[in-house]
């Protein structure tokens, strides 16, 4: 069953128990089923996708839906069905059932056929996945049902499901975080959220839950503006909670709120509607990385930069150490998910600093402490006219005097050009020796192409935060 929700509605039903009569001398070895037809009451008058920018939030079966069933006979094995839109469906059911067995159904039917009715479980699952803002589609809301298996004369049997989980549907709203495009949203408790339901021990609205994870996230596929509307679908297990922490990402921001109760236990409500005003709660800080800087980049001396070659879109040689007059490169990956290398650990320890030199305008600096020697950490070039020359160093900061110390610094596509005017090379990479060297090169690497252009990362985010 597709969530295609709104108003407060759940359904109740009842779950019998019996075990199958056998005849004494059956007639064939092999089991032989009899076909009904099950049919449910309507879930709702309104099935429209559009009725969930009302307050009428409702179920629907949609053509092609899959449950899964079984009855209570010890032979019996779960088998799978397609329903139509009217929530009906075709079983096959032993044929020595009888009106002292049980027929039970389950959705979604998810890896359960060929099992027994003890296996028939449902799960509210910690992670969901629903395609956008404007829809539901995607989240799927377990429900199951049991009725009286009919008369052997009769050949339809209606039933009515229970939904052992309820369904907070957030409303994200925001006037200064408008443009912003929703990503995810997760709630955590201490206590369980997710877990299976065990559909033979349960009904009568009691639920059998069993294992559990504290944690259910919704992620949405198709992202669009927050300013847009739309609502995110979480299901939970029933129950009242406290100190639940709800966390809303977007493509730009992370948001908390802490401390939240939620009351999702009253048998006639099955969808809780809460909006969420991000104004309200502090942006969470993303984790620091490491980015590529853009055409017109402001070097300061109170930012950090990684000097680096791009060696694909998820992987930089980041200068390094010091080695015999060159520098060492080291090997990052990029963290897809922020966008860059990730500010942690042995990274950090290859910062550079990329500050404007006084009186010489449009020139800068290069200071690292990992890639200086006993002369200093403030980076220059050595001169000739080798490919993968040597760099200079020296303890006090540049100046405009300092020609061979002092670095102009141009754009390209994806990269920098590093220029030592005072000895007109740059600062290149060199894929033969695996080191960052200055080099007679210039723009145009065609038939050197071991020799590489740089790319500058910069800091994104606040280290302190972490």
């Amino acid at each position: 069953m597709k969530l295609n929700i709104s108003a407060l509605a759940t359904l109740t039903a009842g779950i019998m128990a019996a075990s199958c009569q056998f005849s004494a001398t059956p007639e064939k070895e092999s089991a032989t089923y009899r076909t009904v037809t099950v049919t449910t009451e309507s879930l709702g008058t309104k099935t429209s996708i559009e009725n969930e920018y009302s307050d009428w939030t409702h179920l629907v079966w949609n053509d092609g839906d899959m449950v899964a069933y079984v009855t209570d006979c010890g032979t019996d094995l779960v088998k799978t069905a397609s329903v139509s839109s009217d929530g009906t469906f075709t079983a096959e059911i032993p044929a020595e059932a009888t009106v002292s067995n049980t027929l039970y159904v389950a959705y979604p039917p998810d890896g359960l056929e060929g099992k027994t009715l003890s296996d028939l479980k449902i799960e509210i699952g910690e992670n969901n996945t629903q395609d956008g803002m404007t829809s539901s589609a995607g989240v799927d809301v377990p429900m199951f049902a049991s009725a009286q298996v009919p008369a052997a004369e009769e050949t339809t049997v209606s039933v009515k499901y229970e939904i052992p989980a309820s369904i907070v549907r957030f409303n994200i709203t925001s006037s200064e975080y408008a443009a912003d495009q929703l990503t995810s949203v997760t709630m955590e408790a201490s206590v369980s959220l997710a877990g299976t339901v065990s559909v033979p021990e349960s009904g009568d609205g009691m639920f059998a839950y069993e294992g559990g994870s504290g944690t259910v996230t919704t992620t949405i596929s198709t992202l669009s503006p927050i300013s847009e509307g739309g609502y995110v679908y979480l299901p939970v297990m029933r129950g009242d909670y406290s100190d639940v922490t709800v966390t809303v990402t977007t493509d730009k921001n992370t948001f908390r709120f802490e401390g939240g109760s939620f009351s999702l236990n009253n048998p006639d409500a099955t969808v809780y509607k809460v909006t969420l005003n991000l104004g309200e709660a502090a942006a969470v800080p993303p984790d620091p990385y490491f980015a590529e800087i853009s055409e017109g980049e402001q070097f300061s001396a109170e930012n950090k930069y990684l000097v680096t070659y791009r060696q694909s879109s998820l992987s930089y040689r980041v200068a390094a150490g010091h080695i015999s007059s060159k520098i060492d490169g080291m090997t990052f990956e990029v963290d897809p998910d922020l966008g860059g290398i990730p500010a942690k650990g042995d990274v950090l320890n290859y910062v550079f600093t990329i500050a404007p030199v006084a009186g010489a305008e449009g020139k800068y600096y290069l200071y690292s402490e990992a890639a200086g020697n006993t002369n200093g950490n403030y980076i220059g070039s050595a001169g000739g006219t080798s490919t993968t020359g040597n760099f200079f160093f020296m303890k006090t900061e540049p100046t405009a005097s300092d020609t061979y110390y002092i670095w102009d610094i141009t754009y390209g596509d994806g990269v920098q050009y590093i220029l030592n005017e005072g000895r007109n090379r740059y600062m290149k990479y060199s894929t033969s020796l695996g080191y960052f060297v200055t080099s007679s090169v210039g723009l145009d690497n065609t038939g050197n192409e071991q020799i590489k252009d740089m790319t500058i990362l910069k800091l994104i985010g606040d280290l302190d935060a972490q």
